[in-house]
């Protein structure tokens, strides 16, 4: 009852005053103000947002690409190989799927029935070209690749479902472990500032996790400040 919520609604800064951010501006130039902020998206877009004189967290964000990926799902009517969860294929710049996880070998609770669940993961870089790819050409082609794996899969699959994800695994440059730290140190010194993201280190879930945690603890030790 005492929260709005502004669903759909484009930032195109954070609003500053006197050093100090106090709220946002919104595409039609509106500021909203707030005393807690958390940027919580993708590096770049956060990058877009912050003061152009946040030269350390501008260039940490600007550094991370997050590519787009597409996970195609199959769900077979039959069982792969027991105990046997994930086929990992050696790279090539020809290779569309970089592996594949038995869904209902990982974990049978996620899945109903006895049959596998194979999902083909298509990443960075050749996610990038697979992305003008409609959903029955490019399910063609991965069961065309797969064939070579698992002879049998085309004449298997009871039915298939294709998930594309704009922003997947953040990828990082050189030196990235202590950029993030310079990152965090920073970020430490900004009030009413806080960001929350997979990309601090490797794009994992803890990590994101991790620094949700963070700005509650901040938020939570500057309100009672």
């Amino acid at each position: 009852d005492r929260l709005t919520i502004h669903y759909e609604t484009p930032i195109i800064s954070l609003k500053e005053n006197n050093g100090r951010i106090d709220g946002i501006v919104t595409d039609d130039n509106s500021v909203v103000k707030a005393d807690q902020i958390v940027i919580a998206t993708t590096p770049n877009a956060a990058a877009q947002i912050i003061p152009n004189r946040w030269k350390v967290e501008k260039t940490f964000l600007e550094s991370i690409e997050q590519p787009p990926a597409i996970v195609a799902t199959f769900f077979l009517n039959a069982k792969l190989e027991e105990k046997v969860w994930s086929y990992v294929f050696r790279q090539s710049p020809n290779r569309l799927v970089s592996f594949c996880v038995d869904a209902a070998m990982k974990n049978p609770a996620m899945t109903a029935g006895k049959n596998s669940v194979l999902q083909a993961w298509i990443c960075a870089p050749a996610s990038k070209a697979a992305v003008t790819a409609n959903d029955v050409q490019l399910e063609n082609d991965i069961l065309t690749e797969l064939e070579a794996v698992f002879p049998e899969i085309r004449q298997q699959v009871a039915r298939s479902h294709i998930h594309r994800v704009k922003n997947a695994i953040p990828q990082m440059p050189i030196g990235h472990n202590q950029a993030a730290r310079d990152f965090l140190a920073m970020a430490d010194k900004r009030a009413n500032v806080e960001f929350c993201g997979d990309y601090l280190s490797g794009g994992y879930m803890e990590c994101a996790l991790w620094s949700a945690k963070r700005a509650v603890d901040r938020v939570s030790s500057q309100t009672s400040a």
